[in-house]
């Protein structure tokens, strides 16, 4: 699905093995150009700033791609996330 809307997934290595994965994909949503999904660290892989890597570099692709608007949503209780999100400076 993500690639049939001609998605962008990124994938997060350390040591060779996937540490993380973020997706960008076109939305319909009024005002963005794409949105923010599947963003996912392996448990064991939290606290050492890979989803902080994954997160810039979508936001990189993304503005290479010549989006300007992305849409992110969450759940409030995934504190996580939202803290990345913070971050990375969405509101």
């Amino acid at each position: 699905h993500l690639i049939v809307k001609c998605g962008q997934i990124l994938v997060a290595l350390h040591k060779g093995t996937p540490a993380g994965v973020v997706a960008i994909v076109p939305t319909e949503a009024d005002d963005f150009d794409v949105e923010l999904v599947k963003f996912a660290v392996d448990p064991a892989m939290r606290g050492h700033g890979i989803g902080k890597t994954l997160g810039t570099a979508a936001i990189d692709k993304a503005r290479k791609l010549g989006c300007k608007h992305m849409l992110v949503e969450s759940n409030q209780l995934l504190k996580a996330a939202i803290h990345i999100y913070e971050w990375l400076e969405f509101r």
